[in-house]
């Protein structure tokens, strides 16, 4: 199966960070309805160098195991476009691979 992580950053230019209810109404609203048979959540601590120097911040990190399909990858490349536009964000990282899975 194909594996992804979407890694969401919560610090934003110009206003508070992603707060807890905000994060859990994006995972409510956009994550559960899109992979309703499920997905896993982590709590991160991240840090990064952009436009404003060191940033570090509390991330949240999605784990997905799907089959390869364009209506997957279209579900997924939906989501890190929607935090981005929501939540002020420059990017949601994708980490993709193939890993053997066993339920």
């Amino acid at each position: 199966m194909m594996r992804t992580e979407l890694l969401f950053g919560s610090e934003r230019k110009a206003l508070p960070p992603v707060t807890d209810a905000e994060w859990q109404g994006f995972v409510d609203d956009e994550i559960a309805m899109r992979f309703p048979d499920g997905f896993t959540l982590l709590d991160g601590q991240g840090e990064w160098r952009g436009s404003r120097g060191v940033v570090r911040e509390k991330s949240h990190v999605l784990i997905l195991f799907h089959p390869s399909s364009q209506e997957q990858d279209d579900k997924i490349e939906a989501l890190r476009s929607i935090y981005e536009t929501r939540f002020g964000q420059d990017s949601v990282a994708r980490i993709d691979g193939l890993d053997c899975v066993g339920f």
